[in-house]
């Protein structure tokens, strides 16, 4: 039930991460081929999920 109220959040996150291109995603980025174009995506999905588990375990 939490992953469908927060889903908007994540989104919204992700996005942010992957537009800011926040270190080192943006060095990822320059990898050669689809690599580094994944990578960057990997690095946003992770901030992501780190920012989610800091709010939620400080339950706000």
């Amino acid at each position: 039930m939490v992953a469908y109220f927060t889903a908007p959040f994540e989104i919204l996150l992700f996005r942010f991460f992957d537009i800011a291109k926040v270190f080192p995603a943006s060095t990822l980025e320059k990898l050669p081929g689809g690599a580094g174009i994944v990578l960057d995506d990997v690095m946003a999905g992770i901030y992501t999920l780190v920012i989610l588990r800091l709010i939620f375990s400080w339950r706000l």
